[in-house]
């Protein structure tokens, strides 16, 4: 599959998204209500117990959803996804990553004042989001970021057992009100992904409407390439 169209690649991560959200909704709707709360009772069981490292996914989680207060459980299983799968688009070569990204940089929205150059999205800060608005503003190079984000495909091994375990926490916030969603539709969520074997999941209409998200995932370890030292 060419991801030399922005739009086309939108377009399927929506599709994904449309998917997963409606099955899942569909069988929130078919399943009596105490059931949804055993089999979510049953995936959290001692996240609350386990030992914490100095940051958790479910940090990552509470400071994505306060910078982007708009975020649906779609965009939060997208910031899990990336974490614990890095970059989606894992057969992309050089050529196309390079004219995906320049497409995409001569169409970046107006900048939004506190969009910092990168953000940590995983729990030990190796995995990063690099965003495009400030970085195309400090005159860095693209092809050095397009190269990046190609050579992190090969960096992160793709750990399916990792991205449930990140979920679980997402769902634990959930299930004691720390974040405004449905511990049972995130729990149905997960498992309609599992069934599809984990699709790469795109961003929220609501998410795209009021936060233009333009970023390529990069491993940490590849930043001082980029001309980003701290």
């Amino acid at each position: 599959m060419s991801y030399g169209s922005t739009d086309r690649s939108l377009h399927g991560a929506r599709a994904v998204n449309e998917s997963i959200v409606h099955a899942a909704r569909r069988i929130i709707r078919s399943v009596p209500r105490v059931h949804l709360q055993i089999i979510t009772l049953a995936l959290i069981s001692g996240c609350g117990m386990q030992q914490r490292s100095d940051t958790s996914f479910r940090d990552v989680a509470l400071r994505e959803f306060r910078q982007y207060p708009q975020s649906q459980p779609m965009d939060l299983f997208k910031l899990a996804y990336q974490a614990a799968m890095g970059t989606e688009h894992m057969h992309l070569d050089v050529k196309q990553a390079r004219e995906w990204l320049r497409a995409e940089s001569e169409g970046l929205a107006t900048v939004f004042p506190e969009e910092p150059l990168f953000a940590a999205i995983s729990p030990d800060g190796s995995i990063v989001r690099v965003n495009l608005r400030p970085y195309v503003r400090g005159g860095r190079n693209l092809d050095s970021l397009a190269m990046a984000f190609v050579n992190t495909s090969t960096l992160v091994q793709r750990d399916t057992a990792r991205l449930v375990g990140y979920w679980k926490e997402v769902v634990w916030l959930a299930a004691r009100n720390r974040i405004p969603m449905s511990a049972a539709e995130l729990t149905v969520m997960l498992e309609t992904a599992r069934a599809s074997s984990f699709p790469a999941p795109g961003h929220s209409q609501e998410y795209h409407a009021a936060y233009r998200p333009a970023y390529r995932v990069v491993h940490r370890s590849l930043l001082p390439r980029l001309g980003i030292t701290r």
